[in-house]
C-alpha cells in the first residue's frame, strides 16, 4: 500500500510541493497530484512565459526536462525563487553544460530581461534601474522601474564597449539609483 494515498490536504503535501522529483510519489492519488501541479503551474509559467526559446530548447513539448531537475536543484540549495529565478536558471544551465555559442544569445537574453521585469515590478526599494550581467562580456540587461502610472517598463539590452563581467563569470547585478548608469558599484551576487 502506498503511504502517500493519505496526502489529500494540501497542508500535507507541501513539503512536496517543492519538489518535483517526487511526483511519482503519488501516482495513485489523484487529488495529491492536482494540488502539486497547481502549486508548481505559477513557477512553470513565471519560467517559460517569458523565454519561449527555453521552452523550445528544452527539448520536449511541457518543458519538463528542465523544469523539473531545475526546480530539483533549486529546492536543494535553497535559492530564492523571487526575482532572481531566471538568473538561477542560467547558472544551473551553465552547471550542466548545456549552453553553446549556437544557442545561448537568445536564451541569456530571454533569461536576464525576465528577471529584470519580475525585479522592476516586485522591488520596493529606492532604486529605479538593475543592469544584470549575464554571462557574455560586454553586454548588460537593463529594467527600468515605471516611471510614471501610463508608462511601459523598460528592459534594455546595452552594449557598454569594456570587459566589467564579475570575477567569476556569474550571472550577477547592481542597483541603479539615477535615472542613468553613471557609475560602476561593482556587482553583487544573486545569493
Amino acid at each position: 500500500m502506498n503511504n502517500h494515498r493519505k496526502y489529500l490536504r494540501d497542508i500535507d503535501v507541501i513539503d512536496f510541493m517543492s519538489r518535483p522529483d517526487q511526483f511519482s510519489l503519488f501516482s495513485d492519488n489523484r487529488r495529491a497530484l492536482v494540488r502539486l501541479d497547481i502549486a508548481w503551474r505559477g513557477y512553470w509559467h513565471a519560467l517559460y512565459d517569458p523565454c519561449p526559446s527555453l521552452l523550445d530548447f528544452s527539448g520536449d513539448q511541457d518543458g519538463f526536462n528542465i523544469f523539473r531537475p531545475f526546480m530539483r536543484w533549486g529546492s536543494e540549495r535553497k535559492i530564492c525563487f523571487g526575482w532572481p529565478l531566471h538568473l538561477w536558471v542560467i547558472i544551473w544551465l551553465q552547471e550542466n553544460e548545456m549552453l553553446n555559442s549556437s544557442n545561448s544569445e537568445i536564451i541569456l537574453s530571454e533569461l536576464a530581461g525576465a528577471a529584470a521585469a519580475r525585479w522592476a515590478i516586485s522591488d520596493r526599494t529606492e532604486a529605479l534601474g538593475i543592469a544584470i550581467y549575464r554571462g557574455i562580456k560586454q553586454n548588460w540587461t537593463v529594467g527600468w522601474k515605471y516611471r510614471a502610472v501610463d508608462l511601459q517598463r523598460e528592459i534594455q539590452e546595452i552594449e557598454i564597449g569594456a570587459d566589467l563581467s564579475p570575477e567569476d563569470d556569474i550571472p550577477s547585478y547592481f542597483l541603479i539609483f539615477d535615472n542613468k548608469i553613471s557609475v560602476f558599484p561593482g556587482w553583487s551576487r544573486i545569493l
